[in-house]
């Protein structure tokens, strides 16, 4: 365990992490990654998660959760700004092989550009691609059309880089509290 604030603990994700790793029968990575989600980015403290389907390439194993501000008069979140955007992938392949999924990662960074709301244009939005019990993070600069990749290095591993996962979504919630003005 670290010393970092509690919110990402093994306790909280153990049995639906243990389930992906064993590939148990309905186990699925959106379900652990949006309950990490919540877990960092709580209704109670004003933000909203959306989650859709997102079929690209043919396939339907791909789906996008975004963050944006919901306030108490907020209906649709879908006009709202949105600053934070989460890739989930099912599909086995990038789950063994994470880095199989760089091709969709350009068609990810023009999909996160449309999600956007006009006033966005000179933002830069933060993008997470979850494989299995991976993720990697990634910035989409202004006037950019592909991802620039963190400092972290390559995917990292839940269980295995737990507090540098936990010092990421951190700063994620600390940027994005100030951005939208949640305190």
């Amino acid at each position: 365990m670290t010393d970092f604030p509690q919110y990402l603990s093994m306790q909280a994700y153990k049995s639906q992490y243990d389930a992906l790793l064993k590939r148990e029968t309905g186990s699925k990575v959106q379900t652990l990654w949006l309950h990490l989600l919540t877990l960092y980015f709580p209704h109670e403290k004003g933000f909203g998660l959306l989650f859709q389907d997102w079929p690209c390439e043919g396939t339907l194993d791909l789906s996008i959760a975004y963050l944006a501000p919901c306030m108490p008069d907020t209906r649709d979140l879908r006009h709202q700004p949105k600053n934070m955007f989460f890739l989930i992938s099912e599909n086995r392949e990038h789950d063994d092989n994470p880095e199989s999924i760089a091709r969709i990662l350009k068609k990810f960074a023009k999909k996160m550009k449309k999600l956007t709301t006009k006033e966005q244009e000179n933002e830069i939005l933060c993008a997470a691609v979850a494989t299995g019990t991976h993720v990697r993070f990634f910035w989409l600069e202004v006037g950019h059309e592909e991802l620039t990749e963190g400092d972290f290095g390559a995917y990292l591993e839940l269980s295995e880089n737990e507090g540098a996962i936990n010092v990421i979504l951190e700063q994620f919630k600390y940027d994005l509290v100030g951005a939208w003005g949640l305190d």
